[in-house]
């Protein structure tokens, strides 16, 4: 054999070798608490960077932000595991914030608190083989399909309940809320697969107190959003791939009425690099995630721009 065929045999992963990498890795970007395909369990950690660049108005107005600084750094640990079956899991993480808000000129405000814990439940109803897709395979034609059922718990403060002027101790939404989805994942070949995931949240009124004495009953909109994303398996080692979102939420409500043109829309694109090491046990990613900065690519968002996410998983067979 000459020397470049062993260097080209070396570097190139076996169909085998793949699909072990697909099975035994995370199961996608933004899931680092989520049990992977081949484990029972996985603990993990992940910080992540948000600098916003500008805002968009109710009308879809996208402005940058002008004599304001704005940081935020969230610490989240978190973990899941099959308590009875190879089929279920629950999972949850736990977030930190680290805040920065200056404006106008004025002196800036630093805040730190716990975020809001969120955990779940998911079932993976249908299994893929992972060969790709052979048309004299029925077998193959079958995708991953995960059913979820998420909680959020308003461990956070809430933006009512901000001490601060700039709002920098801000570190949850204030509500109670549950979302159901759906996440389908089909290998297209042993090497590249493509998932669509739907999530619907509901969020639960909260009492809201008033300068007058009579508390109101505020609730934020119902949301959908849809995620599609790309994979891409290199080898034993190194994946990478393409994620894109939309996210809708409906009208807010003040004691059951929708309050007229409080309903969002925020479009996301981005990427992501997972690395292997100590393998199957240990997990490195890498996510950079953009929001729209053109007209009409949102609507009533306080802060969108550049985030990037680096976690940490120890897997467990």
């Amino acid at each position: 054999m000459t020397a470049f065929a062993a260097t080209a045999l070396a570097t190139v992963a076996s169909p085998a070798e793949v699909q072990a990498q697909a099975c035994c890795a995370a199961t996608g970007a933004g899931e680092f608490a989520v049990v992977g395909r081949c484990q029972s369990a996985v603990i993990g950690t992940q910080i992540s960077a948000f600098r916003p660049t500008g805002t968009y108005s109710g009308e879809g107005d996208y402005r940058s932000l002008s004599n304001a600084e704005v940081d935020d750094f969230i610490l989240s640990v978190g973990g899941g595991f099959r308590p009875f079956s190879p089929s279920w899991q629950v999972y949850g993480s736990v977030p930190m914030h680290l805040q920065y808000r200056a404006f106008a000129g004025e002196d800036g405000e630093v805040g730190v608190g716990l975020g809001d814990v969120a955990g779940g439940l998911r079932w993976t109803a249908f299994e893929d083989t992972m060969e790709g897709i052979v048309w004299d395979k029925p077998a193959t034609l079958i995708p991953f399909v995960d059913v979820y059922i998420d909680a959020l718990a308003p461990t956070g403060r809430a933006p009512d309940d901000s001490e601060k002027m700039t709002g920098a101790d801000v570190t949850g939404g204030g509500f109670w809320q549950v979302a159901g989805g759906l996440k389908i994942t089909k290998f297209l070949l042993p090497s590249h697969a493509l998932t669509l995931n739907t999530t619907y949240t509901l969020p639960f009124a909260r009492e809201v107190p008033q300068s007058s004495g009579t508390p109101i009953d505020f609730a934020r909109g119902q949301a959908l959003t849809v995620q599609f994303s790309y994979l891409y398996i290199h080898n034993l080692f190194w994946s990478w791939g393409l994620t894109s979102s939309v996210k809708v939420e409906g009208d807010a409500r003040i004691d059951g009425a929708a309050l007229s043109d409080s309903g969002s829309r925020r479009l996301r694109f981005g990427g992501h690099m997972t690395h292997e090491f100590g393998f199957p046990f240990w997990e490195a990613s890498l996510s950079v995630m953009m929001d729209s900065v053109w007209q009409d690519g949102g609507s009533n968002i306080p802060y969108v721009g550049p985030a990037a996410t680096v976690g940490l998983r120890r897997n467990f067979l």
